[in-house]
């Protein structure tokens, strides 16, 4: 679990049920650490201000790089709003100055000069992902003030989202083991979200030992 100044938005539901179901949870820093714990068999990267601290980000090549790596190894990773971010190829701060950063998804993201969605929401899964399946349901929060931007034709979504009547948008990239979205999911809501993950994590274990 990513915990440090740039992330820190977690729903302490989420980890209590990640641990009852046997996860057994190590915090790293994105903006100290060097490179990831040795063995994990997941990341869960969640919100917090990536913007802020982009400039550190950016500077921390090496835990960027072997996030990469790990990515195309298949290690599940799943990412939430600022994680999201993270996971990009860049972003672009309140004051238009560009950083890099990890590089799992080519697109970017751009900060806004208001708050481009807030709200509570129902997430659909629409592709099978290392969360769940096609029909599979959960409730979840937006609050962000970025966009992505630079998306390529090819790039498909894991969710559907309906915030209210007539609402209805698409939310979630995928890429191998990855799923990163800008909804914060209530893994109480629907546990099995958590669980499917602890399988996902236990099955790249199995594979990759």
């Amino acid at each position: 679990v990513a915990k440090d100044e740039a992330f820190n938005f977690y729903y302490q539901d989420n980890l209590d049920i990640l641990n009852h179901l046997g996860a057994d949870i190590v915090t790293f820093s994105p903006l100290k650490d060097r490179e990831l714990p040795k063995s994990v068999d997941g990341l869960y990267i969640g919100g917090g201000f990536p913007e802020v601290y982009a400039s550190e980000l950016s500077k921390n090549k090496s835990l960027r790089r072997s996030i990469r790596q790990k990515a195309e190894s298949g290690l599940p990773i799943y990412a939430e709003c600022g994680g999201l971010m993270y996971l990009v190829d860049s972003l672009m701060d309140f004051k238009k100055r560009k950083f890099s950063m990890v590089g799992v998804f080519k697109c970017s993201v751009r900060m806004g000069d208001r708050l481009h969605r807030m709200g509570y929401v129902n997430v659909e899964i629409i592709k099978d992902n290392i969360l769940g399946k096609k029909g599979q349901r959960n409730r979840a929060h937006l609050f962000h003030w970025s966009r992505l931007a630079n998306m390529p034709k090819s790039m498909s979504f894991a969710y559907k989202i309906i915030k209210d009547k007539g609402n209805v948008f698409y939310d979630g990239l995928m890429r191998r083991n990855v799923l990163a979205s800008y909804a914060h999911l209530h893994f109480a809501a629907n546990v099995k979200f958590a669980r499917n993950f602890i399988n996902s994590c236990k099955q790249f274990k199995l594979n990759y030992a």
